[in-house]
């Protein structure tokens, strides 16, 4: 899967995409003309170049999940997405670290319903959880 890099703004209903670049460098190069006085949220987002939507299988939604929340006893926040939500097909399944968060995840996953979901990613977690700690491969 090929990389594209692109230098953002704002946050929510403020976001912005201004530039998309081939590698980091060259945007890590740019990234200060964007600079806006006052602005701090610029940064570099990395998307998949021509990425393929994955087509939901039958019966089954896109759920973005983020768990598990140590200060809610483990909760597991688990969105449906829709298809146009997921990531690429070799991502869903795969938990990673939650915005640097060592001790949360995120994962995209196909589930029946929000239970479902909560499910599959407690199993995926809990299996993340055990490589991290080297007990599991």
């Amino acid at each position: 899967m090929k990389t594209c890099y692109a230098i953002t703004s704002g946050e929510y209903s403020d976001f912005s995409i201004h530039a998309i670049y081939t590698s980091r460098e060259l945007a890590k190069a740019e990234l200060p003309k964007y600079r806006a006085e006052g602005r701090d949220h610029h940064g570099i987002m990395e998307l998949p170049l021509n990425p393929t939507i994955p087509a939901a299988p039958p019966g089954l939604n896109g759920f973005c999940c983020i768990g598990p929340d140590e200060r809610r006893n483990g909760r597991i926040w688990a969105c449906c997405c829709g298809a146009v939500g997921m990531p690429p097909a070799e991502l869903i399944g795969v938990a990673k670290p939650w915005e640097g968060d060592t001790k949360q995840y995120t994962l995209h996953i196909w589930a029946r319903d929000h239970d479902h979901a909560v499910k599959i990613a407690a199993e995926k977690f809990a299996h993340q959880q055990a490589i991290d700690a080297d007990i599991a491969i």
